[in-house]
């Protein structure tokens, strides 16, 4: 993995003043099958198989289901966890030898639509199979699927959520949690909310259609994790200089808010590339400098490919000038990440004004975003062009409660993962087609193949 520091500008006048920058984490592409060396993976799926699954959907998923074993080597262990009232786990995690994968198959055949969703039930069982672990892999996820609310076992999403957090601190190690909505009667708030307690993407599956390449966009992202556990300390030189605004979203601890802070960043898959953008405060000085010393990037995170602790380490500068060259343009690429987070915030303001029934703020929260969006350097980009059809296409689904709650909802929560995760969640999101790896891009094109698309 690779670090880089970015700044708004080179220079910047002696005045005090207040600048963006941006770090860059890449994953190289790294082809684990053709090198036959990738890290084994633990599955678990939990399965909602309540009677609104019947008929098409539960077929679908099935199906689905057994693309997944087929995908997967001797290395790699699958659970399956069902939910509708009552709770099963009719296969523990077992390796996908060819009498692992025949007994999986064979489970799956058999699955059949019940009755109520005991969400908070399966969900919790799957995080019980992944703590149970004796030989634990590096890479470990539990996939939740859902088409409804959550009315049976616990059923308030704050209450489920505290839930997931603690059993993530049980269990100690690494583990993603994603989840996957299908259409319009599932809580998207809920299963955001879950999935972000579990560092993991919430996914909406508009139609029945969408399960085979959403499922498979997800599973060629967890056959390719190069980084976890990655960590990224921000800390000032302790010359004046001092923390401005984190505008990216991880997880953060202020050791010293103005000159020291610790972000979460999660994992990173096979060319992938994480964008933190933030402002510093540079102080007053007297006269020029070639060099000023800004803050220490110190990024720390286990390499699953060499199974050990890596350290990257970089320190970012700026020349001071007294005066700034003439029809000086801000950096490109920091513009333009910028927008994603512009983007990003947007979508989270205006979440929150919707669920409190303000549809008016939250269309103009969009609104305001769409038009800085078009103002920026990078305004015609095909990305932050994607964004901006992105908003609008939120915006076309807040036309009153009705709308929202059915889709607007879904993509707003869907949207804002991506754009603040830098990851695909398989939607006909405009500027996520950049995210969309190859090994993510195979897996779906298998999945098509598999499914005689």
């Amino acid at each position: 993995m690779t670090l880089k520091i970015t700044t708004e500008y080179e220079q910047a006048t002696l005045a005090d003043q207040e600048m963006y920058t941006m770090l860059t984490l890449t994953a190289p592409e790294y082809e684990s099958e053709e090198r036959g060396n990738r890290a084994p993976i633990d599955i678990v799926c939990v399965i909602d198989k309540s009677g609104s699954m019947s008929g098409e959907k539960i077929e679908l998923m099935k199906k689905t289901l057994l693309f997944m074993v087929e995908q997967l080597k001797a290395i790699d262990n699958i659970s399956l966890v069902l939910f509708d009232s009552d709770i099963e786990t009719p296969l523990q995690l077992t390796k996908m030898t060819e009498d692992g994968k025949k007994t999986a198959k064979n489970i799956i055949e058999g699955i059949r639509p019940g009755s109520c969703t005991n969400l908070s039930g399966g969900l919790l069982q799957g995080l019980d199979v992944v703590q149970k672990r004796t030989k634990p892999s590096d890479v470990a996820s539990v996939l939740v699927f859902t088409d409804g609310l959550a009315n049976e076992g616990i059923t308030q999403s704050t209450e489920i959520v505290s839930a997931v957090q603690k059993k993530m601190q049980q269990i100690g190690r690494a583990v993603s949690v994603f989840t996957f909505g299908f259409g319009a009667d599932h809580d998207a708030n809920m299963l955001r909310a879950i999935s972000e307690s579990g560092n993991g993407l919430y996914y909406f599956l508009e139609t029945v259609d969408a399960i085979p390449e959403t499922f498979s966009d997800c599973l060629g992202g967890l056959l390719s994790v190069l980084g976890q556990n990655i960590k990224v300390q921000i800390e000032t030189m302790q010359n004046g200089v001092e923390i401005g605004t984190i505008l990216s979203s991880y997880k953060k601890n202020e050791i010293d808010p103005k000159n020291k802070v610790e972000l979460t960043v999660g994992d990173i898959y096979s060319e992938e590339s994480k964008n933190i953008i933030f402002t510093v405060k540079l102080p007053q000085v007297r006269s020029a400098m070639d060099i000023q010393q800004l803050f220490k990037i110190t990024v720390n995170y286990f390499n699953v490919i060499k199974t050990e602790n890596l350290t990257l380490e970089q320190v970012a500068t700026v020349a001071r000038v007294e005066t700034m060259p003439k029809d000086v343009q801000p950096n490109p690429v920091l513009d333009k990440q910028r927008n994603r987070v512009e983007c990003a915030n947007a979508l989270e303001r205006g979440r929150n004004q919707a669920n409190n029934k303000n549809l008016n703020e939250a269309r103009k929260e969009l609104e305001e975003t769409i038009q800085r969006i078009q103002k920026s350097e990078t305004a015609q980009d095909d990305f932050c062009q994607g964004l901006v059809q992105d908003l609008q296409d939120c915006l076309g689904d807040m036309k009153d409660e009705r709308a929202y709650e059915a889709m607007g909802s879904k993509k707003m929560n869907n949207y804002w993962m991506s754009s603040n995760y830098e990851r695909s969640t398989n939607t006909k999101s405009a500027a996520q087609a950049c995210y969309v790896t190859k090994e993510k891009a195979k897996k779906k094109s298998a999945a098509k193949d598999f499914m005689g698309l």
